[in-house]
């Protein structure tokens, strides 16, 4: 059959955009994670607190940083977006082989736009309590920290 060497082609790309989904979402997840354990950490950690507070200067540098991990973070998101989207039209360019899987297969591993705004969005609130924590953080006696504790 002719058409039997699309098969390592298909199986080439279905397998990339798997690990492109997968990597994406291992991405989003791990984000999230590191987000929320930072925020628990400023809101727990008297010393965090301190340090910040004593030098006021770094809470610009620190929502600089946040500002631009948030427009890397929706670089990435759009990119990856547009890989998911570039593989399921190779795929599609398959759909003679004999052994291809119908488009509504491997379209479940497609990165959605959906999946992709919801995220970011979800980030970007995270992100926002974040900065508004970091800037809440100012001088304070050492009887106030020992109250929080």
């Amino acid at each position: 059959m002719p058409h039997d060497s699309l098969e390592p082609h298909f199986k080439f790309l279905y397998d990339l955009l798997k690990d492109n989904y997968t990597d994406y979402s291992y991405y989003v997840f791990s984000t999230t994670s590191a987000i929320l354990l930072i925020i628990g950490w400023l809101l727990t950690s008297s010393d965090a607190r301190k340090y910040i507070a004593k030098h006021a200067g770094i809470k610009v540098c620190m929502i600089i940083g946040i500002v631009f991990f948030l427009a890397g973070e929706i670089y990435f998101s759009w990119k990856a977006k547009l890989n998911s989207d570039q593989i399921v039209q190779l795929l599609e360019n398959t759909k003679d082989y004999a052994g291809a899987l119908p488009a509504e297969y491997y379209r479940l591993k497609e990165v959605s736009w959906t999946g992709v705004a919801w995220f970011d969005i979800a980030h970007a609130v995270l992100y926002a309590i974040l900065i508004w924590i970091i800037c809440s953080i100012s001088l304070a006696t050492e009887a106030d920290y020992e109250l929080s504790d």
